[in-house]
């Protein structure tokens, strides 16, 4: 294949050389082809039609990812007649095999042998070369015995198998098991395989498969599945069922019929599913589920906030994170999203996660969990469902143990306007005291025009429900003889919703005029206020005339 794509590169620069622009144009179609050809023999040329990110994502793992390829053919006399069926259509699956990976070719009659000259080794070039021509001796090695071909042993071919993945298993994490042969166990008189030899054979190959991305294929030549000793179905049913990942999980039948092409085509459709098998083997191994963890705090409002880290991969560098309760009488407002652009060896962040709350308003307890769906969102969806690969969903429960407040507004704000409202409620009854309390306590004088004062001092202390009445006919001791004016004062409550208005006292003249300084009549104190310690009235009974002036002093 090489030496002809050479041939047609040399003959392209040799057409640039001596010929015209029409074998020119000829040339350029023949580099096209040899273009094609070059990439028809490329072992990624599948992968990258039909899984072009991921394939461009793992091509570095995939041109390392050794895989090992067990061929156990059964050689044992009656099956010489398939010689001109097998060899030929084994000679191109060997040679498409990539460079790099194992092949392990098992002949077997009544024993297995596993380690015949030419029949193992890493495949290149030369190997390949080799191989090809020691496969004609397939059916005719020297090395065999007429004992060893006079009749099949399965559970030996089998056991064989076993002992070629262990003692190759930590360089090969990729296993491809090919059997080929008429499955009928000769051995002892044509007998199947007992309940016994299954079941070791069943643990023999779980135990050294574990850990590793196997492919089982029997393929089975024309043979009467009626015939003693036929044991494929028990290979099936009982030893490879659980063996190898999905979707090619179990023991899988290729029946070849009769024709003699029929192993050549299955082989041909199997030298892409190798790359595949590779590609999908390098997935699942980084396809888990992620290691994902969080420390939650819940406030008394309810809003969730976590502290979690997780570990991103290639595949999966972002994660979702959707919350929910595990008790329903409690639901969350809102998700959390987590997502990371640079892909690091851990992720650490501390996100809002929503708000925890319950169906009825008031104080709850919620001492329970919150379970979280952890998703990882990828670009390659849709390639990985074509390779029958599930991304994991992993599941989390955090516990809680948390009082949680449900309102409309927030715990804090509803806070502020009780502690508003309780303030509120205090200050109105701390005036509804002060006004059944609060006394105008004082003293009052009298003086004439000419400033001698007229009676004694008057202690008083006024009371909405007691007006004091100064000049004529004043009372509590205020009274003036012989004069035609009168200052009413009364105390001035309001009501105590308005608590931020202080008890006012207000005066006014009942006869004459009452002035204070250049306020007119109709003045109006106020207690601890304007009036701070005191006034003095000037009083008269004409329109200007000032008889008497009275002066009140204020004390609390």
């Amino acid at each position: 294949m090489r030496g002809c794509l050479y041939l047609l590169i040399i003959l392209f620069f040799l057409s640039f050389l001596y010929s015209n622009s029409m074998k020119k144009l000829a040339a350029i179609l023949l580099f096209l082809l040899t273009g094609i050809m070059l990439r028809a023999d490329d072992p990624l040329a599948n992968l990258e039609n039909n899984y072009p990110l991921l394939t461009n994502l793992y091509r570095d793992e995939l041109g390392k990812y050794a895989a090992h390829y067990i061929f156990a053919i059964d050689v044992s006399g009656t099956m010489n007649k398939y010689a001109n069926q097998v060899i030929p259509a084994l000679k191109p699956f060997f040679q498409a095999l990539p460079t790099g990976d194992r092949v392990t070719v098992i002949p077997y009659g009544t024993e297995a042998k596993s380690t015949m000259p030419g029949f193992l080794g890493i495949i290149n070039t030369d190997f390949k070369n080799s191989l090809n021509k020691d496969i004609d001796k397939l059916y005719t090695s020297p090395n065999y015995t007429k004992q060893f071909k006079a009749y099949t042993n399965i559970y030996a071919a089998e056991e064989a198998i076993v002992d070629v993945i262990r003692a190759n298993r930590k360089d090969y994490p990729v296993v491809v098991i090919i059997q080929v042969g008429d499955f009928r166990n000769d051995v002892q008189g044509e007998k199947k395989l007992t309940e016994q030899e299954q079941k070791q054979l069943q643990d023999a190959f779980l135990g050294v498969t574990d850990g590793l991305y196997t492919r089982v294929v029997a393929l089975e030549l024309p043979v009467d599945r009626h015939a003693k000793g036929y044991c494929l179905d028990q290979l099936q049913e009982h030893v490879f069922r659980q063996i190898g990942e999905e979707p090619n999980k179990g023991l899988e039948i290729v029946s070849m019929n009769t024709s003699q092409s029929a192993i050549k085509d299955w082989f041909e459709r199997l030298k892409n599913d190798i790359m595949t098998t590779k590609l999908r083997a390098i997935v699942t191994m980084e396809n888990k589920s992620t290691d994902w963890n969080t420390d939650l705090h819940v406030s008394i409002d309810g809003n969730i906030k976590g502290r979690s880290n997780w570990h991103p991969t290639r595949l999966c560098p972002n994660i979702r994170t959707l919350a929910e309760c595990v008790d329903q009488d409690f639901y969350i407002i809102g998700k959390e999203y987590h997502k990371t652009y640079q892909l690091k060896d851990e992720i650490e962040n501390t996100n809002t996660i929503g708000q925890l709350k319950n169906r009825h308003w008031g104080f709850h307890h919620y001492k329970s969990a919150i379970r979280f769906h952890i998703e990882q969102p990828t670009d390659y969806d849709n390639e990985l469902s074509a390779l029958g690969i599930a991304k994991p969903v992993t599941e989390v429960e955090a516990p809680v143990d948390k009082w949680i407040f449900t309102f409309i507004l927030p715990f804090w704000l509803m806070a502020i306007i009780v502690a508003i409202i309780l303030w509120y409620i205090l200050m109105v009854l701390r005036a509804a005291k002060t006004n059944a309390t609060e006394r105008f306590r004082g003293t009052v004088e009298i003086y004439d025009a000419l400033g001698h004062q007229i009676g004694d001092t008057v202690n008083l202390k006024l009371s909405s429900n007691k007006p004091l009445v100064i000049g004529e006919t004043g009372t509590n001791g205020c009274d003036v003889a012989d004069v035609a004016w009168a200052i009413t004062v009364e105390k001035e409550t309001h009501s105590p919703l308005l608590f931020t208005r202080k008890p006012a006292f207000r005066w006014k003249a009942r006869k004459g005029f009452a002035r204070s300084g250049s306020k007119k009549q109709g003045l109006i104190g106020r207690y601890g206020g304007q009036m701070k310690k005191g006034f003095d009235i000037e009083c008269g009974s004409g329109v200007d005339a000032i008889t008497h002036i009275v002066t009140l002093r204020i004390r609390k």
